[in-house]
């Protein structure tokens, strides 16, 4: 009887030692609730996407820097309200100090118009034009020597009432006021640049011909652009190119501000000046997809309140703009813009199945490595 007992009891212990091996490696796979971090998925997805170089021209009309005869900008501005009612009205009213002037223009576009007032120039109390103007009109105003004077020349540009008990009012846009003479001067004027160009930046270049026949560069030529010299030298060659850095030139959206300028007897005609301006303006989106499987005990670690799960990756953007990337998980969306580096989004347990697939869509160009799906045990 002893001895069957005794048989009995090594069976028992052989049926235990089995079940605490088995039990061991349990706990030492991928499946066991005992370990800390679960990899679910592990990927090195690399470049994705696209972009296409978009390319914008600002042109600038001729002109001439220094002492010498030239079309000198006695008035400038983006945008003007002209009015006159029966109380009180608003004119552009300008002051040049002419040297030698022989001739002179008045440049505008007209973006607005309320009544049936005329617009008026007047030189000197000289009226040299005077007409009801349309929407989109861009009258070109010429006026000569007869009516400018050596010294102090009065330009007022302003509209008409319409009527005696009538009111009327235009705006303008891109108002310029030029007159030709002879003096020391420079050359400036502003150019716009948008929001979604500068986002995008690529480079921009100035360009221009200097006619070396016609030129004396006697002393270097400078030019701005938002108060930042870009360019100083004396030139000698007929066509130049000027790269026009982004930061050292402060460019931003909105207007900016470009001057020509030398010094001294010097002179320079500066023909077909333009900025090319070049930006990402498209971008091609992708879709990458992948699928991966989870054994239920990979599923159950998922579930326990003691985990967390997350997406992580090494995010680098191959484009200046920064965009958005949506990873879908068996359908539930998560959005997160990323920055260069590494990045973590936590995602939902409940989101899991036992065949899984993951979408990452974004518009743009970048680079993902080390893409990695875990599941890890919050300590404390």
């Amino acid at each position: 009887m002893e001895q069957g007992f005794a048989v009995v009891l090594v069976a028992g212990l052989a049926v235990f030692g089995l079940m605490f091996i088995a039990s061991e490696s349990d706990l030492t796979s991928p499946d066991s609730p005992s370990q800390e971090q679960v990899v679910l998925l592990e990927r090195n997805i690399g470049n994705v996407g696209g972009a296409e170089t978009d390319i914008r021209n600002v042109s600038f009309r001729d002109f001439t820097v220094g002492e010498a005869r030239g079309d000198i900008q006695a008035y400038n501005a983006q945008s003007a309200d002209i009015s006159n009612g029966f109380l009180s009205g608003d004119s552009i009213n300008i002051e040049y100090n002419a040297t030698q002037p022989r001739r002179g223009q008045i440049n505008f576009e007209v973006l607005g118009r309320t009544g049936q007032g005329k617009i008026y120039a007047e030189v000197n109390g000289n009226r040299v034009f005077e007409a009801a103007t349309v929407t989109g009109a861009t009258p070109e105003i010429n006026f000569t020597t007869e009516v400018l004077n050596s010294g102090i020349n009065d330009i007022k540009i302003g509209t008409t009432k319409g009527g005696l008990f009538s009111s009327a009012s235009y705006t303008l846009e891109e108002v310029e006021v030029t007159v030709n003479d002879r003096k020391f001067h420079d050359f400036r004027d502003s150019f716009e640049l948008y929001s979604h160009e500068l986002e995008n930046y690529v480079s921009s270049n100035l360009s221009f011909t200097i006619p070396v026949s016609s030129s004396r560069p006697e002393s270097d030529l400078q030019i701005d652009v938002n108060g930042n010299q870009i360019f100083s030298g004396s030139l000698v060659r007929s066509t130049q190119e000027v790269e026009v850095d982004k930061r050292e030139a402060d460019l931003k959206p909105g207007y900016n501000t470009i001057e020509f300028s030398t010094d001294g007897e010097a002179k320079y005609e500066i023909t077909r000046p333009e900025i090319v301006m070049r930006y990402i303006g498209r971008t091609r989106s992708e879709t990458v997809n992948l699928d991966f499987g989870m054994t239920q005990g990979q599923i159950s670690y998922a579930g326990e309140e003691g985990t967390t799960e997350t997406i992580s990756f090494d995010y680098q953007k191959l484009l200046p703009s920064t965009n958005e990337l949506t990873f879908i998980l068996n359908g539930e969306e998560y959005t997160h813009l990323p920055e260069n580096g590494y990045n973590e989004i936590e995602v939902d347990a409940e989101d899991f199945e036992e065949e899984n697939s993951l979408r990452i869509q974004s518009e743009g160009s970048f680079r993902i490595q080390n893409l990695q799906i875990l599941s890890e045990r919050i300590e404390g």
